[in-house]
Parts: C-alpha cells; sequence; structure tokens
C-alpha cells in the first residue's frame, strides 16, 4: 500500500527570484562569462589576418581594441542588465522547466547571437551583410555559444544557491507549463510570418527610409556589403531558414503566451529586446566601448523598420496560435463528448 506524503513532508519550493536579485545575478554572470570567453578569443585572433582581426575589433562582439578596460566591463554589464529585464516576466517559464539549460542557451546563445537582427559577425544576419569571413564567423560562433552555455548553466546555480531557483530543493521541476508542444505546424506558421513580414516591411522602410546614402555614410556601415551585392539580396530567401530556428529557440515560451492577456506584446517584448536592444552592439556601441560609437540618431536606420516588423509578427503570430489553440480544445471536448456517449449503456 503506498503511503500518502504529506506536503509539509515534501521537499520545499523555493520561491522564484525578485527582479532585483534576478537582474543583479544575471547581469554580473553574463558580464563575467564575456571576459571569460573575450580573453581566449583574444589569443586566438594573434593567429589570423591583421585585415580579419581589425574588421572583427570593428564589430567589437567579444574582441575590443586592446586590453579589456572598465568602459567594456560596464557596457557589458550594462547589456546583461537589458537582457534580464527582457527575461524578467518570463522567470517562471526558464527556471521551472525539467531542463532550464536548454531554455536559456536558447536565449543568450540563440536569439541574441546567431538570430541577432543586427547584422554582426557570428549572426546569421551578419553571414550576408557583413564582410566578415567563414573563419571569423566560425570564431564568434563559437564564442558566442561558449558564452551562452556558461550563461545557462550558472545561473540556475547561481540563483539555487541564493535559495530562490523556484524549484524543490531535490532539483525536480514543477509540473510542465500547459500547452501543446512545439510541432512542425508551429514552426511552420512562424517562419510564414517572419519571412512575410520582413519582406514586407523591408520593402515599406527601403522606400520610406535612404538605406542608400546611410549605407555611403555613416560609419556603423563601414564594414557592411553595398546593397547591390548579391549577398544581400540572398537574405531575404535565408528568412525561411532563420525563422525556423527562431521559432525553435523561442518554443518554450509559446505555450504561456497564448494563454496571457498582451501575449503578442509580452513576445514582441522577448524578440525585439533578445535579438535588437540585447545585441552585442547597440547597448556597448551607445556607452562608446566599441570603436563604431552609436547614437539614438544612428538607430533611426534600420531600428525602426525592425521595431514595426517584429510588432506586427508577434501580434499576428499569438493571434493565430491562440486559434489554433482554441480550436485544438473544442475538438478535443468533442471527441471526449462522443466518447462518453458511446460509453452510455442502451436501456
Amino acid at each position: 500500500m503506498t503511503k500518502h506524503v504529506p506536503s509539509s513532508a515534501r521537499s520545499p519550493q523555493q520561491e522564484l527570484p525578485g527582479l532585483l536579485v534576478w537582474t543583479l545575478t544575471a547581469a554580473t554572470l553574463f558580464a563575467a562569462s564575456w571576459v571569460l570567453v573575450a580573453l581566449p578569443v583574444d589569443a586566438a585572433l594573434r593567429l589570423v589576418p591583421d585585415a580579419e582581426r581589425q574588421l572583427l575589433e570593428a564589430f567589437a562582439v567579444y574582441v575590443r581594441p586592446g586590453a579589456i578596460g572598465a568602459l567594456d566591463l560596464i557596457a557589458e554589464l550594462a547589456q546583461g542588465v537589458v537582457l534580464a529585464l527582457i527575461l524578467a516576466p518570463f522567470r517562471g517559464v526558464v527556471l521551472r522547466r525539467a531542463h532550464p539549460f536548454w531554455v536559456l542557451f536558447g536565449v543568450y546563445f540563440g536569439l541574441v547571437a546567431l538570430g541577432s537582427v543586427e547584422p554582426l559577425p557570428g549572426s546569421l544576419e551578419g553571414w550576408f551583410y557583413t564582410r566578415t569571413s567563414l573563419a571569423g564567423h566560425a570564431l564568434i560562433v563559437a564564442a558566442a555559444a561558449l558564452h551562452g552555455a556558461v550563461m545557462a548553466w550558472a545561473l540556475p546555480r547561481a540563483l539555487a544557491w541564493l535559495g530562490v531557483s523556484g524549484r524543490r530543493e531535490t532539483g525536480r521541476a514543477h509540473k510542465a507549463i500547459p500547452g501543446r508542444p512545439a510541432g512542425w505546424g508551429r514552426i511552420a506558421r512562424f517562419t510564414l510570418l517572419h519571412a512575410v513580414t520582413y519582406l514586407a516591411m523591408g520593402l515599406v522602410f527601403f522606400t520610406l527610409q535612404d538605406y542608400s546614402e546611410a549605407f555611403a555614410t555613416q560609419q556603423q556601415f563601414l564594414h557592411f556589403r553595398p546593397l547591390d551585392d548579391p549577398w544581400v539580396a540572398a537574405a531575404i530567401p535565408a528568412q525561411i531558414p532563420r525563422g525556423m530556428l527562431l521559432a525553435w529557440f523561442v518554443a518554450p515560451f509559446v505555450p504561456g503566451l497564448i494563454r496571457r492577456r498582451r501575449g503578442g506584446m509580452l513576445l514582441f517584448v522577448l524578440l525585439f529586446g533578445a535579438t535588437a536592444l540585447g545585441s552585442a552592439s547597440i547597448v556597448p556601441g551607445l556607452l562608446g566601448a566599441t570603436p563604431t560609437e552609436l547614437t539614438l540618431r544612428t538607430l533611426l536606420v534600420g531600428i525602426p523598420e525592425v521595431a514595426t516588423q517584429m510588432l506586427v509578427f508577434s501580434l499576428a503570430f499569438v493571434a493565430w496560435e491562440s486559434r489554433q489553440a482554441r480550436r485544438s480544445e473544442a475538438k478535443a471536448s468533442r471527441r471526449s463528448r462522443d466518447d462518453g456517449r458511446r460509453r452510455i449503456p442502451r436501456p
């Protein structure tokens, strides 16, 4: 006979971290792990040609001219704060899953680095828009993967040490977050909407803004390919595989979003925050930690298009998925009623 274990005898559940603890812990670990990754990357770059090193230093993802200084640490700490605040509404989704490592790795590597909408070395967009070589991209991808893995491993453990991991002390996760698992149908809908809105907003803003002049005159586009380069044109069909990867990385968050009020806005915060505002160029560039200093004026080229595209996409995708979920629930309810009628014995 199985004994009933009273709730008071079970392993105590830790609380979710408060906003301040979450932000300080995540930001500190982000800056520390960035230094941990940047040092060996800097050493590895001594083996590449000077021209390639100068190109990677200009983008300053993990490579900065000279030694790492106080401004670099402040910039990475600030970027870590931005990313922590973006993830703050999703603390329960991240920490109470059976494998929080993969959710965090998907954010810090998948969205922030590989899926960055800012064309940088190591990102899919950077592959088409920048002059970075294959070796340069490979080096930054490896560094970003290591950075993401360190963050995904260290953050849950640091929060558990502080007693705010949101999990039971045995390490067992809570009941899975409700919602249908991500399937190929959801990935296909995500990819289709992403590609359509990317193309539509690109055409609209190419008409409204003079990208040709910006590419020719602004320092931030100095190491970009010309707009008439075939590689730049290839970035449009490349949104299909990029959309599939983004769909995979955000999959853990979708079931909760389609059941929350303003879920579309929350998806926008996650996507725009992680792939744009939290990218390796925006915050460090605004603080002057990179060779290419950014200003709010220079960000008016590109960022409005990105924000509009992601807002339209997020609202449309969550609305579509919510409709799909309601249809599935209605179908399951009808099937349950039909099964119940069949079990009733006839007189």
